[in-house]
């Protein structure tokens, strides 16, 4: 699971990659985004760590997702806005767990 969340975000056609070249926002894929971290984030409860390669695409996420792009139209902008939004009150639920 942890290698298809990474594959999603980070791929060769993944998430960011078409945030940042394409100047979309790709609703499907940050929708099983969000169906995937629900389930990991949930697993992650239950552990004191959580694994780096998940980690590090999470990190390139948000900083997609809080970082403005110019190219992207006001619609788009305001979609990243709202998904940062969302995958931070999610992993807001880690803190309660250490």
């Amino acid at each position: 699971m942890v290698d298809e969340l990474y594959e999603l975000i980070l791929g060769e056609k993944g998430f960011v990659v078409e945030v940042r070249c394409d100047y979309i926002f790709d609703e499907e894929k940050y929708q099983r985004i969000v169906e995937l971290l629900n389930v990991l984030i949930g697993e992650w409860r239950k552990t004191d760590s959580v694994p780096k390669k998940a980690m590090l695409a999470i990190v390139e996420l948000m900083i997609c997702l809080v970082g403005k792009n110019r190219f992207l139209s006001e619609e788009e902008s305001n979609k990243l806005e709202d998904a940062g939004i969302e995958i931070n009150l999610m992993l807001n639920n880690l803190y309660d767990t250490f």
